[in-house]
């Protein structure tokens, strides 16, 4: 595989954040995205980075979040 991946996309806004939006095969997201855990092997740092969804919990909060600021960075 090459470390090089071109790929096509959409650029978009929202708030006051740009993005781009691509369609990428699963294998070649599966070769250069994993998980924190996967990359850190301290068990509480990996925690830290990114845990997971509680949506009972967060859903709330998300929400108020993007209806409430400006830059709605996510």
């Amino acid at each position: 595989m090459s470390n090089l991946l071109y790929l096509p996309a959409l650029q978009g806004s929202f708030g006051n954040w740009t993005y781009y939006t691509a369609l990428i095969e699963i294998s070649d997201l599966v070769e250069r995205v994993g998980y924190a855990r996967q990359l850190q092997h301290n068990e509480r740092l990996s925690q830290l980075i990114q845990r997971r969804l509680d949506e009972d919990r967060r859903a709330r909060d998300i929400s108020e979040y993007l209806l409430t600021t400006e830059s709605r960075f996510f």
